[in-house]
């Protein structure tokens, strides 16, 4: 018996349960790269160095720096038929959380 897949539908539930398995990480730093086929995010928490003492001491230091190395804390390959679905998700929280600001500045005053 052939089953013609275009007009059987199936609807099967999505348990997205998963972040319990993972490791939270802070980042404030990404990098972007893209091929043909493949969009690639690495995600970084980049720390600056700890400079103390009077401007010369902190000067020295400075000058005493060879690199600042980031930590990778995620690498994710996304397909570029996702982007668009991202950027979108990504622009409606950013704008709830601007108004969620805005409120908030406005219920302090």
């Amino acid at each position: 018996m052939e089953i013609d897949s275009k007009k059987t539908q199936f609807n099967v539930p999505i348990n997205w349960s998963s972040e319990r398995d993972v490791t939270p990480r802070y980042a404030n730093q990404v990098m972007i790269n893209h091929s043909d086929d493949i969009f690639t995010l690495l995600f970084f928490d980049f720390q600056t160095p700890l400079l103390v003492g009077n401007e010369e001491e902190i000067a020295t230091q400075i000058s005493k720096l060879t690199e600042i190395k980031p930590i990778c804390v995620a690498k994710l390959y996304l397909p570029p038929s996702f982007i668009p679905s991202l950027i979108s998700a990504l622009e409606q929280n950013h704008s709830i959380y601007q108004g969620e600001i805005s409120s908030n500045k406005q219920d302090d005053q």
